[in-house]
């Protein structure tokens, strides 16, 4: 995962930062900075802007900014099957991030706009098939690490929001243990990759369903509620 800055001192590389917004408290208000100095002047300018708020920043989360391409993984862990399935992925749609990088470097540069991280939809995507395997490592790890950690562990569906590099690693930078709200792209249709376990796309609420019904056929419904 990105290395975590505890405060705005710490911070000796390029970060993001996560902290509420100032008005619409539910939704985070991103910002990159460069170093220390860059992220304290930033902050300041988007608290003028009533963007942020100054107060906020002690409580809020700072990251490495890890560059590269970004994707939902989007898992299904099943206890009654005894296995990890990857479902589908997607990306993020955000605003007005989309609409400004779509803009020459020049219209950017002129504009001098904070662009907003505002998630207002996902599109499916696909992964090249060599980060397959490394995409399993880390949902397995995941589950394990939840399992150890608050018992009995991650049931059903979960996201990891990875940064694929151009070393080809993945980074996990956030977490989703629920329903990833990228699934969304594939109702109707079916994730791309439950056809490998089910011969057909499904949905992942068709897959919950499945692994109640199975559960309840077995008498097992125990292990797949908390």
């Amino acid at each position: 995962r990105p290395k975590v800055f505890r405060t705005p001192d710490d911070v000796d590389r390029p970060a993001i930062v996560k902290l509420p917004e100032a008005a619409r408290r539910v939704e985070r208000g991103f910002f990159v900075a460069k170093d220390r100095e860059d992220l304290l002047k930033k902050a300041k300018r988007l608290a003028d802007k009533g963007v942020i708020r100054l107060a906020d920043l002690s409580e809020a989360a700072i990251e490495e900014l890890v560059l590269g391409a970004h994707f939902n993984i989007n898992y299904f862990y099943s206890p009654i099957y005894g296995r990890l399935e990857l479902h589908s992925i997607d990306r993020r749609i955000q605003t007005d991030l989309d609409g400004f990088y779509r803009l020459p470097a020049r219209d950017q540069l002129e504009l001098d706009a904070e662009p907003r991280y505002i998630e207002v939809g996902h599109e499916p995507a696909t992964i090249r098939e060599s980060l397959l395997e490394r995409a399993f490592e880390i949902g397995y790890r995941f589950v394990e690490a939840a399992k150890r950690l608050e018992p009995p562990g991650v049931i059903g569906p979960f996201t990891l929001q990875v940064m694929a590099t151009p070393e080809l690693d993945l980074v996990v930078f956030d977490v989703a243990p629920r329903i990833g709200g990228g699934t969304n792209a594939y109702m109707g249709v079916g994730g791309q990759y439950s056809k490998l376990y089910w011969g057909r796309p499904i949905s992942m609420g068709r897959r919950i369903a499945i692994e109640i019904r199975r559960a309840a056929e077995e008498g097992r419904l125990g292990d797949v509620t908390t």
